[in-house]
């Protein structure tokens, strides 16, 4: 596993950037709505990052939060996701999470 030094940020593998990422959006959905995981909360927190205008929290992270948050997952290369048939967080490559976010934002604009 390789490890990167970015602009501050330790040294970090793969492994643990996804262990923190997930860490990271399940405690933001702790301190935002009492929730271990938020109903869309990767939906949510994704399209905050993005910044494009279908999260209504505007203030559930900072500038430094959110730059944290899409800097582990770019390093774990996943985003987390509630998958209903196994009802539990699972791991998404991004690979496979944009298009399912973009479904997701799609069906969102269109109501």
């Amino acid at each position: 596993m390789s490890a990167i030094r970015f602009q501050g940020f330790p040294l970090i593998t793969e492994g643990e950037a996804q262990k923190e990422l997930y860490h990271f959006m399940h405690i933001i959905s702790e301190h935002n709505w009492s929730a271990g995981w938020l109903h869309d909360l990767e939906f949510i927190l994704w399209s905050w990052l993005k910044g494009d205008g279908l999260c209504l929290f505007t203030d559930i992270l900072d500038y430094y939060d959110g730059f944290y948050m899409d800097f582990l997952s770019g390093k774990a290369d996943v985003w987390f996701r509630w998958d209903n048939d196994k009802k539990e967080v699972v791991a998404v490559p991004r690979v496979e999470w944009f298009p399912i976010y973009r479904a997701w934002a799609d069906k969102r604009r269109s109501k």
